[in-house]
């Protein structure tokens, strides 16, 4: 019988050794792990590196780099603290407030809290005032609380100017006048907004878009302080992007508001302070600003050219006009160089159903001086000519003549049937243009092309400059339209009947 249990029981064990083998492997593993946690700790000790010993904790802590272990962190963290160092003090803290990986003791938790405070040691004194401002270690204590955040604040733990402000703001702290401590309050949350604490910058625009007593309204600086707060931000919401937009909105309509109440100063720095948003309305009202002389600081138009620009490649309406016009009025001058817009938005006039034919020369002038940085002869030759023929722009035409004048003769031009040749007199061809389309204007309003239904006889010649015989002494009428063809299509172009030009 006992055989038989024996025999029985036998296998039982051996299964429970088999398992119990993987335990008895591992303890000697974590033994030598534990050994060799307690060697680098006493050889840091024994070097005095209390810095050292913390990020041995940090390493435990996170486990990245050590097998995780928050006991073993808290441990180091305390051989650190104890050695002076303010870090660690302010984790171990940390740790005996909250229990997480040593036993919970709020009282040995202000120790080693103040203990870094001592030290300057800005998020202990964060947290140490928060405790205080709480009542952790007895009845609330806001004067001491509001002390420990400016110091941190001075320490460079800028979310601290959050609590300093909103002790100031709700009253806790205050000087007995309730603006007094609103305004308090804004320079405490404007001094952590510019030291990069979003919560200050959000706290900072709510200030500016409320208004609480004390504190002047300002839609302006609320949408920059959001703006900022929204783009630093580590999550960006969709609550928060449309509060930025409806700021924005109500923002430049105040700021409208003040301009047609005549307050200028005010309307200016609004329009400067959201353009510099890239808001492309308010661009184009500090361009107008700018350009008309209405600002604070009197007219700059070369000033005003940047904002309009902004404002027209945004499609703000009028911008583009604005802002070409406003290029053209000015002219070239070193260092301005940029005409494409003011062109373009030109062309678009001129090229329009119904021309623009002042739009016309305006193209030709912005080519015509090599400071916009444009440049292109055929350009200046199809659009005076069209200002000129079609419109009657005077300065089209003298832009038009300006150019022939400029220009030699067109390649493979040929002699004349009167013998004449390009090189006699520019200036008398294209005098000779004019004059001979004003003889000819009623019958190109019956024909639909100059010159179609007759030649000019080369009879008659005269050697006096800009006139039909002048002309006629050079060539007949059809080669001076092959002659001049390199100034542009004045000769194919509609000319429209009472233009005293044609």
């Amino acid at each position: 019988m006992l055989s038989r249990c024996r025999a029985r029981v036998a296998p039982l064990v051996l299964g429970l050794a088999l398992m119990m083998a993987p335990l008895f492997a591992f303890a000697p593993h974590a033994a030598a792990q534990a050994l060799n946690v307690e060697d680098e700790a006493r050889s840091l000790e024994a070097a005095g590196d209390a810095k050292g010993l913390f990020y041995l904790g940090i390493m435990y802590d996170d486990g990245k780099l050590r097998p995780k272990s928050r006991e073993t962190a808290v441990a180091l963290w305390k051989r650190a603290a104890e050695m002076g160092h303010a870090e660690a003090q302010y984790k171990y803290g940390l740790a005996l407030a909250s229990g997480l990986g040593t036993a919970q003791d709020r009282a040995a938790s202000r120790t080693m809290l103040q203990a870094a405070t001592d030290q300057s040691f800005g998020p202990a004194m964060l947290r140490l005032g928060r405790e205080y401002e709480a009542g952790t270690y007895g009845a609330p204590d806001v004067e001491k609380a509001y002390v420990l955040y400016l110091d941190a604040a001075d320490a460079g733990t800028t979310e601290a100017y959050v609590n300093a402000a909103l002790l100031k703001e709700t009253g806790k702290i205050t000087s007995g006048d309730q603006a007094e401590d609103n305004i308090g309050a804004s320079y405490l949350y404007m001094a952590g907004a510019e030291a990069g604490c979003i919560p200050c910058m959000k706290s900072l625009a709510r200030m500016y878009e409320m208004a609480p007593i004390g504190v002047e309204r300002n839609l302006a600086e609320a949408l920059v302080w959001y703006t900022k707060a929204y783009n630093l931000g580590f999550t960006k919401t969709d609550a928060e992007f449309e509060n930025i937009k409806r700021v924005s909105s109500e923002a430049y309509y105040a700021a409208v508001d003040e301009r047609n109440a005549g307050n200028h100063w005010e309307a200016y720095h609004a329009f400067k302070t959201l353009c510099d948003f890239k808001g492309p309305a308010a661009c184009y009202m500090l361009g107008i600003y700018q350009g008309a002389g209405n600002s604070p600081y009197g007219k700059d138009e070369r000033a005003a050219l940047a904002p309009l620009a902004f404002a027209c490649d945004n499609s703000v309406p009028k911008a583009c006009e604005d802002h070409a016009r406003l290029t053209g009025f000015i002219g070239p001058s070193a260092g301005y160089s940029n005409g494409y817009r003011a062109e373009r938005y030109f062309k678009s006039m001129c090229d329009s159903d119904t021309p623009d034919y002042s739009a016309c020369f305006n193209v030709a002038w912005l080519n015509y001086y090599t400071d916009f940085g444009l440049n292109n002869w055929q350009t200046i030759r199809s659009y005076a000519t069209k200002a000129c023929f079609q419109g009657g722009d005077s300065m089209g035409c003298s832009l038009a003549m300006k150019m022939a004048q400029m220009m030699g003769p067109p390649p493979g031009s040929q002699p004349t049937q009167s013998g004449g040749n390009w090189g006699r007199s520019v200036d008398n061809a294209i005098g000779g243009i004019f004059a001979a389309l004003a003889s000819g204007a009623a019958d190109y309003a019956s024909s639909g092309s100059v010159g179609a239904s007759r030649s000019y006889s080369s009879s008659s010649s005269s050697t006096s400059s800009g006139n039909v015989s002048a002309w006629q002494d050079n060539r007949d009428w059809n080669d001076a339209l092959r002659a001049t063809a390199n100034i542009g299509t004045a000769y194919s172009s509609s000319c429209r009947p009472g233009n005293k030009y044609c």
